[in-house]
């Protein structure tokens, strides 16, 4: 019979071996771990002959994706979305109904603008930075997207409205010379009332 101190030392040593031979063990698993995701990452990794990324849903619907943004289409192939860049200041988000009518526009650059539009593409509602006086301005536009109401926020505010001919027939706000002022007009231009009284 052996004693326990040898015993304890065969102990300690069968323990060390194991453990370096777990050591390896986890190293050569790992290495092989990284390899597989390697070749799987190279393979399914961008290549200069590829489309772009294609994402299906369950329903048919499916999105693109590329260099440009991602472009959402339904089950019957109509654009309903895109998000994305269109240059290198301007991102932009364009929503469209089930016919491809694009509803819904959002500008996102050093002069940010939201527009609504109609089934027809016209301007319905657009809400931005103006491009000259760089003034928050919201247009509220006609079925053909001409201007009917303004409401502009810039240092002389005012509120404008607009005929379906494009004759100004209402203001209310202040005036080029500071002043503040107010007046109703006629299609063919003529005051019907005005505040102050005189301008």
């Amino acid at each position: 019979m052996s004693s326990p101190s040898v015993d304890m030392q065969l102990l300690a040593a069968r323990i060390d071996r194991l453990e370096r031979q777990n050591r390896w063990l986890k190293l050569i698993g790992g290495a092989a771990t990284a390899c597989v995701l390697v070749v799987l990452l190279a393979g399914a990794g961008p290549k200069s002959n590829s489309g772009p990324l294609v994402i299906r849903a369950a329903n048919g619907d499916y999105a693109q994706l590329n260099a440009e943004g991602l472009t959402v289409y339904d089950k019957h192939g109509v654009e309903r979305g895109f998000f994305g860049l269109t240059d290198a200041e301007t991102g932009e988000v364009h929503l469209y109904d089930s016919g491809g009518n694009r509803r819904m526009s959002l500008f996102v650059s050093h002069q940010p603008e939201i527009s609504l539009l109609n089934t027809g593409g016209s301007h319905v509602i657009d809400i931005f930075v103006g491009k000259d006086t760089g003034e928050p301005e919201l247009d509220l536009n006609g079925p053909t997207g001409q201007e009917r109401v303004t409401l502009n926020g810039s240092k002389l505010p005012y509120l404008r409205e607009r005929d379906g001919s494009g004759n100004v027939r209402g203001y209310i706000g202040m005036y080029t010379d500071g002043s503040a002022g107010a007046f109703l007009k006629t299609a063919d231009g003529t005051i019907t009332w005005q505040a102050p009284a005189s301008k």
